[in-house]
């Protein structure tokens, strides 16, 4: 049942971030390019919580076996009958949606609005904070404004940032990531 699970990792979930930056530090390549755009441009909701992806996938893999919700049919009834979507609690009290989606892998998962462990993010502030992550020699201190720039304008395809605004929701998600990052 697990393999019927579809969750976009690198757009929710921060340890899976977090891996990725350490085994890419200072690499740039198509798959980092790829996998940056592929986050999209609007908010999310991105898990902060101590699950790791295959645990969160085997919890919601289990929840729906033991009440016979596994096979494709059964899941996609189960899930019109509620505007499209359902909510459950994982065991760290995070919220998960899970979506049906016409493919073999049908159950589409994210963690929830306003849930424990989770927190709103604009894609194009985690997007620049990842990338800027990669190149950034001192993870302790807030990069300047230049690198900033620079991975917005040419590898993200984003505009700059103005030089003389204090830019919070960015200092935000670089200080996020700068407390947890341990090379």
């Amino acid at each position: 049942m697990i393999d019927n699970i579809l969750f976009h990792a690198f757009k929710h979930h921060f340890q899976y971030n977090i891996e990725w930056l350490k085994e890419n530090l200072g690499q740039w390549n198509n798959e980092n390019n790829r996998l940056l755009k592929s986050i999209g441009s609007s908010q999310l909701d991105y898990y902060l919580g101590s699950l790791p992806v295959h645990n969160i996938k085997s919890e919601i893999s289990e929840y729906l076996y033991f009440r016979k919700l596994d096979a494709k049919e059964k899941y996609e009834k189960w899930i019109s009958k509620n505007k499209g979507f359902r909510e459950i609690m994982l065991s760290d009290k995070s919220v998960w949606t899970l979506r049906f989606v016409d493919k073999n892998n049908f159950v589409h998962i994210h963690p929830s609005r306003y849930s424990p462990n989770t927190i709103r993010i604009k894609a194009n502030i985690l997007k620049t904070v990842l990338c800027v992550l990669l190149f950034q020699d001192n993870l302790k201190i807030m990069p300047d404004i230049q690198l900033i720039n620079k991975c917005r304008i040419e590898y993200l395809a984003l505009s700059p940032l103005s030089v003389n605004n204090i830019h919070y929701e960015l200092e935000k998600g670089f200080n996020l990531f700068n407390n947890q990052i341990k090379f």
